[in-house]
């Protein structure tokens, strides 16, 4: 018998199961839906292209000039970027 390995799961998926929890009932259903919405639609304060110039740098394989770049950006906004290249589960092309 041959084991299959199981897809990774989702980031997002993983996200919304935690932020939904278990009880979910028509009863008490309104409570979590409304954290969850709020959680979700959270600004991040990152421009879409700033995002996108970052896959960009790590897709570069140039850590000098992606650190300059990150330099010029706030604490907050560096988080931001982590967290959406750890969110897509980033690899540069070159590493293994």
């Amino acid at each position: 018998m041959r084991k299959t390995r199981r897809k990774p799961i989702d980031p997002h998926i993983k996200r919304l199961r935690r932020l939904l929890g278990d009880d979910i009932t028509t009863a008490n259903m309104l409570a979590p839906l409304a954290r969850a919405y709020a959680e979700l639609n959270k600004p991040t304060h990152v421009a879409a292209s700033t995002l996108a110039a970052a896959e960009y740098l790590v897709r570069e394989n140039d850590p000098e000039r992606l650190h300059t770049w990150l330099a010029k950006h706030t604490a907050e906004e560096r988080a931001a970027i982590q967290k959406h290249l750890e969110a897509k589960q980033w690899r540069s092309p070159h590493s293994k």
